[in-house]
């Protein structure tokens, strides 16, 4: 009695469910993205973030080159070259590789953190020429002094590095990636 009365319940209940099941067949397609559309903002959004990796970089490679500078106690111009490099490798794996925007990205960025680097090393020069916090110089002195410092800093050979490594930056990125090559 108590098996009949299990199989009684067992059939009631999947007579229940069974309206309730749907098949894929029964739902109605819905408009979706197209795959089109869905590789544009996924190539957009990679390249906004290889934009913001990029000059976040920037600003720390420059800022690491002042560091190991004052560390080592001499002119590192040859970090120029690894910054530029850095930076390709970076818009390169963002979806620049190729592209007259890649190109630009990675010398404006590759001078940018040398002109940064240059900045910070004649803001700290000053600093302890005058004895003052490296914050404090920051704020005190102008584009002009800061510039005059670096005049003097930098020599024709350090200058020479720092725009070679630029042109390597914008030539390594300019060509096209792995894909584009594989679909010639």
């Amino acid at each position: 009695m108590h098996d009949t009365l299990q199989t009684a319940r067992r059939r009631a209940l999947s007579s229940a469910i069974r309206p309730l099941t749907i098949s894929v067949f029964d739902v109605p397609s819905l408009p979706g993205p197209s795959p089109v559309s869905t590789i544009r903002s996924a190539t957009s959004a990679s390249r906004g973030l290889g934009l913001a990796t990029a000059l976040m970089c920037t600003l720390a490679a420059g800022a690491v080159w002042c560091v190991l500078t004052l560390y080592a106690g001499r002119d590192l111009s040859v970090l120029a070259v690894a910054i530029a490099l850095v930076l390709t490798a970076v818009l390169r794996a963002h979806g620049y590789a190729g592209t007259a925007a890649g190109t630009i990205l990675a010398v404006v960025c590759t001078l940018a953190a040398c002109f940064y680097a240059q900045y910070l090393l004649a803001t700290a020069q000053i600093a302890s020429l005058l004895g003052l916090p490296m914050g404090t110089a920051l704020t005190r002195i102008g584009p002009d002094m800061a510039l005059a410092v670096i005049g003097t800093r930098v020599g024709a050979w350090d200058a020479a590095l720092m725009v070679g490594s630029a042109a390597v930056a914008g030539v390594l990125t300019s060509r096209p990636g792995r894909a584009a090559t594989r679909e010639r």
